[in-house]
């Protein structure tokens, strides 16, 4: 089964551009705009990996959506993707994430994401 990942930005540029990264080596992709869709994608959805970028243009709302995430149980493994610095000091013991990433290279956010979830195998959607 293919690996769903969750891309949460405000910025539909980035959609286009980590959609279709992602999309092209295998992934199954969701976007979310702010932190309310993608609380929804969450309960609705069974993700491998969510890439957040912490600044969704409501102040704290990404910081505060990383934070919240790292309480599911299990916690849904996370890469914080952001222009902004990334070790930010206002997520919590790093948000929980095992990787933090400045946005733009998406060779290395792809790489990120396969060290993370493994090959992908291609195959049917769920």
């Amino acid at each position: 089964m293919r690996k769903r990942i969750l891309f949460v930005d405000d910025d539909v540029d980035w959609h286009f551009l980590v959609n279709g990264s992602l999309r092209d080596a295998g992934y199954d992709v969701l976007i979310a705009n702010d932190a309310g869709e993608a609380l929804r994608h969450v309960d609705e959805n069974k993700l491998d990996l969510i890439v957040l970028d912490v600044d969704l243009g409501g102040g704290e709302e990404g910081i505060e959506l990383a934070n919240f995430l790292q309480t599911g149980n299990p916690p849904v493994p996370m890469i914080v993707y952001s222009a902004e610095p990334v070790q930010d000091p206002r997520l919590r013991n790093g948000s929980g994430a095992r990787f933090h990433l400045q946005k733009g290279n998406m060779e290395e956010l792809l790489k990120t994401v396969q060290t993370m979830l493994g090959p992908n195998d291609g195959g049917s959607d769920r």
